[in-house]
């Protein structure tokens, strides 16, 4: 480490611009009255954020720099001017300026441990040199930038000239290798969740109504259910232990079996049931973590759209588009427990505690009086703080172990993923969860639910299945009303994934079938794609998949088979067992034709005997079995 200078001489050199008057006014509200002023030393950016869930509040006399006021004041200037150059030209970014004063404070930690100020930091190659090189935290990166800019802004504005990062010997780390998708999760942990979580919010409403009310005596009593202090002999105790307590309301298995030992315990379980709802409506609408914090209780409303009825979830977005605007997402009635089990915490916390506001479904149980952190909420409503981080080991309690089948399965969905350095997800280790995997998951299963694999999948979504291809992969004409701007919404997902699905859907079903195929183009396959080895057809996966997004091949699940023409087909629909096998484009699966055949012969058996219908389903059922006799007889 460097020490260039006194650490007591002032950054205010006389050859630079003076500071802004304390009373200069930095933003103002909608009605033009000061909402920060530049004298402040906390500036609470939150009304200017997009996002439901911001923490954009800048702190300037945090104790870290309390001892060093003169280092406070240049971090205030640095960051104003960056604010007033950035509103020259774009609208308000409350999170980049949260960024850019936390990049600077960790700056002005290191001019403080080194006796230098800030601007022999922002003006000496040395010292910057020296911070950037022997700095672990991220924010030096941010910091680049911030550089850059007040490089242009030169003297005039600054006072003194910001050093031109191009020329500085900085030790650049290289970037790590991009993955291009979250990953997709494999179906059988996916499932697992599902039936996981819809048990958990299950289990809270069986007994919601004796939580309710240990609920209300904890919070107005802050002695119930506390560990008792020593009394004087012959003063009665009225209020029992945490024990006693949970035994009172008839909790006491459900306490033992959820881990409860204190009250606090009781404040981290409503959360993980918070925790638990916001996880299933992304798995069955797909909404971002910030449109899901957006909804209240009675955000979930059975509608018709488009001569489609169905269950639609109200918010708000705010991708892309820089302020909020109202969206819908399609959804299940699956998600209704979830709802409901929310709203119930979320009426809890109005009826016990009347914040101001309008209520959330996700407000923070530390509005709660037994909560540790009460002390620490206000009298507003709050969001809960229910991320990942804080909650994943709940999965811990079902199978999210992962498997070979498991990786097996992903690899094929993921395959630009760098799998050779891959650490976290491997076998034996558990799956990591995070909430854009719901999101991706969903597009990528509802789409290829419609298909003819994934049959299990296919029931446990098929309440969603149709209504969110419909809206999202086409759209309607009332439903993109709905939705917003298409894409800043989850119909974005689906419409991208919806091509890869059936690119992948045909390596799986047509060169990797162990199937000996029929049809012009399944005969076309067998004779000079199969030959070549399943390593190589995984191999030009990408190639595969370029080329059903460019147009120059297609492919459509059929009950017998697939379809590889690029018009609009609808011979199936006349002859569904045999138009494929005499087409140039069809792909014959005789495995999925003796299905379909028993399936259409169950079917002709409810037509009258001497119906027109009757006869001709039955001379389709005799084309059928010819092209089976003659696949058996070539494979004798």
């Amino acid at each position: 480490m460097i020490a260039v200078s006194n650490f007591n001489i002032s950054f205010l050199t006389p050859n630079r611009m003076p500071t802004p008057d304390d009373r200069e006014v930095i933003f103002e509200g909608v009605d033009g009255e000061p909402k920060i002023v530049y004298g402040d030393m906390r500036w609470d950016l939150k009304f200017l954020a997009t996002a439901h869930k911001s923490d954009c509040v800048i702190i300037y006399n945090k104790k870290t720099l309390s001892e060093a006021p003169s280092l406070v004041e240049e971090v205030k200037f640095v960051t104003c001017t960056l604010i007033k150059h950035h509103l020259t030209y774009a609208t308000p970014s409350p999170t980049s300026y949260y960024y850019w004063h936390s990049s600077l404070n960790d700056l002005a930690h290191y001019a403080q441990k080194n006796k230098v100020t800030l601007t022999d930091c922002l003006t000496k190659p040395e010292i910057f040199e020296d911070y950037y090189n022997s700095s672990k935290r991220s924010g030096k990166h941010t910091l680049l930038s911030i550089l850059t800019t007040l490089f242009s802004l030169g003297p005039e504005v600054l006072g003194w000239g910001a050093l031109d990062p191009v020329w500085l010997k900085l030790n650049r780390e290289q970037k790590k290798h991009k993955q291009n998708q979250t990953l997709v999760i494999p179906q059988r942990i996916y499932l697992g969740a599902i039936c996981f979580l819809k048990d958990y919010v299950s289990n809270f409403d069986t007994n919601s109504d004796a939580i309710e009310a240990l609920v209300k005596l904890l919070n107005s009593n802050p002695s119930y259910g506390r560990t008792q202090q020593a009394k004087p002999s012959g003063t009665p105790d009225t209020n029992p232990d945490f024990s006693q307590a949970v035994v009172l309301h008839g909790l006491f298995d459900f306490a033992t079996r959820n881990c409860w030992r204190n009250v606090l315990d009781v404040a981290h379980y409503l959360s993980s049931v918070q925790f638990a709802c916001k996880t299933l409506i992304h798995i069955f609408s797909g909404m971002r973590d910030d449109e899901a914090y957006s909804l209240v209780p009675d955000s979930l409303r059975h509608e018709t759209v488009d001569g489609q009825t169905g269950f639609w979830l109200h918010g708000k977005t705010t991708k892309m588009s820089g302020y909020r605007k109202p969206a819908a997402w399609v959804t299940s009635e699956d998600v209704q427990p979830a709802v409901n089990a929310a709203t119930k915490i979320a009426n809890w916390i109005a009826k016990y505690e009347k914040p101001k506001g309008t209520l959330p479904l996700f407000p923070n149980v530390n509005h709660f009086k037994f909560c540790i952190s009460n002390s620490r909420s206000n009298n507003f409503y709050g969001l809960a703080n229910l991320t990942h981080h804080r909650f994943n080991n709940l999965f811990d309690l079902m199978d999210s172990e992962i498997t070979k089948e498991d990786i097996k399965e992903i690899k094929f969905i993921e395959y630009t993923r760098n799998w050779g350095s891959e650490t976290k997800y491997v076998v034996s280790k558990r799956w990591h969860f995070t909430t854009h995997q719901f999101r991706r998951s969903l597009a990528y299963y509802a789409i290829d639910s419609s298909l003819v694999s994934f049959p299990s999948l296919k029931t446990q979504l098929q309440h969603i299945r149709m209504r969110m291809t419909v809206h999202y992969t086409k759209g309607g004409n009332q439903s993109r009303k709905q939705i917003a701007e298409f894409k800043n919404h989850m119909c974005e997902e689906f419409s991208q994934v919806r091509l890869t699905v059936a690119a992948l859907s045909y390596i799986k079903d047509v060169p990797l079938s162990e199937e000996r195929l029929t049809g012009g183009h399944g005969n076309f396959v067998e004779i000079r794609i199969k030959p070549s080895g399943n390593a190589d057809i995984l191999n030009s996966r990408e190639e595969t998949v370029r080329h059903v997004m460019q147009g120059i091949i297609s492919y459509k699940a059929r009950a017998t088979g697939g379809c590889m023409s690029n018009s609009p087909c609808h011979k199936h629909l006349i002859n569904p067992l045999t138009a494929c096998h005499g087409c140039r484009d069809g792909v014959v699966n005789p495995r999925l034709l003796l299905i379909a055949v028993k399936t259409y012969t169950d079917f002709m058996e409810t037509l009258p005997s001497d119906s027109p219908e009757h006869k001709t389903c039955s001379l389709e059922l005799e084309g059928a079995q010819k092209i089976l006799d003659n696949y058996t007889a070539e494979r004798i």
